[in-house]
């Protein structure tokens, strides 16, 4: 038990997306408190990253004080957590090579993601080199008002700030799951 209670969060504090069916579906399932842990701990941590396919190694996670503080430094509990979330389908994991060297890698289970983790594997390959995580100067999808532009209609400055916005606080895979949604609803 910490010596000082948790102050609360501060009125400007960022926020971490979870998709709704994470409370409806996954929540509930969840019996583990360890798993818990540490797929929320993915969330964020892949929340913060910008390349894509989002992605964290699980030396990353090893590697990380706040989450093994929470699991008391237990790589055992860690790699229990980790295969209990890719059993339960709230993560992908593949095995990525970075060097030479094999590293598993984690992943949230999204559309996005799983066409991203099996495109290299329906090549015939199971791995992924370095090079295929991110290429330098790989062309990346329309940005959030393109996407806009060419699924609702003209931008507007007042439509410019929402869009910012919603940039800033969701994936860009989610941003794209909403215009193509928003375009088949009409």
């Amino acid at each position: 038990m910490p010596s000082q209670p948790f102050p609360g969060f501060p009125a400007r504090s960022k926020l971490t997306p979870l998709p709704e069916l994470f409370f409806s579906r996954l929540l509930p399932e969840t019996d583990s408190l360890t798993e818990l842990k540490v797929v929320l701990h993915i969330f964020w941590r892949l929340y913060l990253k910008k390349d894509s396919p989002k992605f964290i190694t699980y030396d990353d996670l090893r590697s990380d004080e706040t989450l093994m503080a929470g699991l008391a430094d237990s790589t055992e509990a860690l790699r229990d957590a980790l295969d209990s979330a890719v059993a339960r389908g709230a993560l992908l994991h593949t095995v990525l090579e970075d060097g030479g060297q094999p590293q598993d890698a984690y992943f949230v289970n999204s559309e996005a993601t799983r066409n991203a983790v099996s495109a290299p594997q329906s090549g015939g390959s199971s791995k992924t080199t370095s090079a295929q995580r991110q290429a330098p100067g790989a062309p990346e999808g329309p940005n959030i008002f393109t996407l806009y532009e060419q699924n609702i209609g003209l931008l507007t400055p007042m439509i410019v700030e929402e869009l910012k916005e919603a940039e800033s606080l969701y994936p860009a895979a989610w941003i794209e799951d909403a215009f193509r949604e928003a375009a088949a609803l009409n």
